[in-house]
């Protein structure tokens, strides 16, 4: 079903709206009204998931779909799964990459987006043995990815960029870990001891 979005555009389209193709057939109108449909319950949490970015090697449509979706239909908030920039690229991609993730924020909304950080946000390299990686700073990344959310957090190690989002009503706790926090020995997509630690008291705290 979703191979429609996947058609390569030939038309000129608005930035501010989606393209033409994903009306055809009334494909994005019946998919929002599936999406009404499956919210028919009490018990339970709802919300958008949106994950590796990768800007700017995408369309980059997700921002005006997920604005939809939390205009049109119930879906409360989204959660953001990181990898913002594409693994390889220069500095100003990712600058671009930062400035995409920014300009999502906006049209979902502050109050009903939440970020976690993927296994690199926000650096990118050159190439797979790289000479030179371009790495933004942690108070850059915190700034981005974290900070816009600190009011509803209700634990969290700002130092390992690492939170708990809360929904009593439900009984639901979210737990954002930071895959991008690791111990120099071990690299990859590790986490820190101390992270680890965190998390023990995160789920204690229940």
């Amino acid at each position: 079903v979703f191979n429609q979005l996947q058609k390569i555009n030939t038309e000129e389209e608005e930035s501010d709206s989606l393209p033409s193709y994903y009306y055809e057939n009334d494909y994005w109108p019946n998919k929002l009204a599936e999406i009404k449909n499956s919210m028919n319950f009490s018990n339970g949490v709802c919300f958008a998931f949106i994950t590796d970015a990768h800007f700017p090697s995408n369309r980059e449509h997700s921002g005006l779909m997920l604005q939809e979706i939390l205009q049109k239909t119930n879906v409360p908030f989204v959660i953001y799964g990181g990898d913002t920039p594409a693994l390889f690229g220069n500095e100003n991609q990712l600058d671009t990459a930062i400035a995409t993730l920014i300009e999502y924020m906006s049209l979902v909304g502050k109050n009903n987006w939440y970020a976690v950080r993927g296994n690199h946000d926000l650096y990118c390299r050159t190439n797979e043995t790289p000479t030179t990686v371009y790495n933004k700073s942690k108070a850059e990344t915190y700034n981005s990815m974290v900070r816009p959310v600190e009011r509803f957090v209700t634990n969290m190690d700002p130092s390992h960029m690492c939170y708990c989002i809360d929904i009593p009503a439900q009984k639901t706790r979210f737990v954002m870990l930071n895959s991008s926090d690791v111990d120099a020995a071990t690299g990859g997509g590790n986490y820190t001891t101390a992270q680890l630690m965190w998390l023990v008291s995160a789920l204690k705290d229940l």
